[in-house]
């Protein structure tokens, strides 16, 4: 059953500067869709960043999270508390 993962970032000043920067090394080494990663949505509260992502299976969250890691220290990114984490039940968009 897929899972929603709820990220705080501590604050950080430029923190939507340091997240682009840091995707574009993710694109660099190949990592923007990770396997069983079926969305991701980020946004910022003055200078803490949040994100959600939706998993497949904890498995492969936690396999990510160990790619990601390295990154997150290159640009000062640190989560300030475990994410949260709840089962997912849908998203709901308009008709494309």
């Amino acid at each position: 059953m897929p899972l929603t993962v709820h990220i705080v970032n501590t604050p950080l000043a430029g923190a939507r500067d340091a997240y682009l920067d840091a995707w574009r090394e993710i694109d660099t080494r190949g990592l923007r869709h990770p396997d069983g990663r079926q969305l991701h949505v980020a946004w910022t509260v003055d200078d803490v960043l949040h994100v959600v992502d939706v998993w497949n299976a904890p498995e492969q969250h936690q396999a990510f999270m160990r790619d990601l890691a390295p990154i997150l220290d290159q640009f000062r990114m640190e989560i300030r508390e475990a994410p949260e984490v709840g089962e997912f039940l849908h998203v709901v968009q308009p008709p494309g």
